[in-house]
């Protein structure tokens, strides 16, 4: 998704998943018999980046997480 329709163009299909958002359907790039596979795609990398940003989420926990508990030693 991102080579066809840029960096740009995800955060705007990720934007469009969201509630209330507009269906993405690719604007004039995307032939009109293409729209539905487009709008398909559309859901499956929203919901990638949601998952990346949830993995991300977590590991800067458990970060913070095993911070705390080195710097627990350490104070006097």
């Amino acid at each position: 998704m991102e080579k066809r329709f840029g960096e740009d163009g995800v955060r705007a299909i990720v934007r469009a998943e969201q509630v209330g958002g507009k269906a993405f359907d690719g604007g004039a790039s995307v032939a009109p018999a293409e729209r539905q596979a487009a709008a398909e795609a559309g859901r499956a990398t929203s919901i990638i980046k949601s998952g990346e940003r949830a993995l991300a989420s977590s590991n800067a926990s458990e970060r913070l997480l095993q911070q705390s508990k080195l710097g627990a030693g350490l104070k006097p």
